[in-house]
């Protein structure tokens, strides 16, 4: 559900005028410099003009330097800017962490850096917790309640199924998405909820490509 939580919240930052630059990270960039280049490609889609920096060119520019050219571009850039990295956990190693802690660090009040990780980053985050700059979101608050369950699925809130689906699903928004497909698909008849399970041949395929792969 955090790419689904940080889709919704991009949209209405957009909304409001704020710019938002996206980052989903790949196995293929785990150098400082790939993640640096990327960054950089991914502000300048937000409308930050980083042209003059040389990042967007080349992905092996010298990582302190390129940071640094990363940080006067938010430095000079007017209004509030969010920073979205995205499955931050495949690139995650010891010299991408210190770019992020250096960004971090160092990055003006009007830039705001969101990670998505499917672990706890091995960043200092208790010390940015400590200093009031930081808000953790974990894994239970993403999960939909009764009464969100009742509302997506267009149920009241009464209804003996609810208590059955929040079972089976655990909350999870993707299980619920799934939920709603194959209820879609057996006519909408409540009385099979029970039927609904991890071999449903869908949940079977999320969790094959999107859970068991990445382990």
């Amino acid at each position: 559900g955090k790419t689904t939580v940080l889709s919704q919240w991009r949209a209405r930052l957009l909304a409001a005028g704020v710019k938002v630059a996206w980052y989903t990270a790949s196995e293929r960039e785990r150098e400082p410099q790939a993640v640096l280049h990327m960054l950089a490609r991914a502000l300048d889609l937000a409308g930050v003009d980083m042209a003059d920096t040389g990042l967007l060119d080349t992905p092996d520019a010298e990582p302190r330097a390129a940071l640094d050219a990363i940080l006067l571009k938010l430095e000079t850039t007017p209004g509030e800017l969010v920073l979205v990295v995205d499955e931050y956990e495949r690139v995650e190693n010891p010299r991408v962490a210190a770019i992020i802690e250096g960004l971090v660090e160092t990055a003006p009040d009007t830039a705001h850096l969101v990670i998505g990780s499917r672990r706890r980053p091995s960043l200092a985050v208790s010390v940015l917790r400590a200093q009031g700059v930081v808000r953790t979101i974990d894994a239970g608050e993403l999960r939909f309640s009764i009464q969100e369950l009742g509302a997506l699925l267009d149920l009241p809130e009464d209804s003996p199924d609810l208590a059955i689906i929040a079972e089976r699903t655990e909350g999870w928004p993707v299980a619920v998405a799934l939920y709603r497909l194959w209820r879609a698909r057996s006519g909408g008849d409540d009385s099979l909820s029970p039927l609904f399970s991890g071999q449903v041949a869908e949940v079977a395929e999320y969790l094959t490509e999107q859970v068991f792969a990445t382990l």
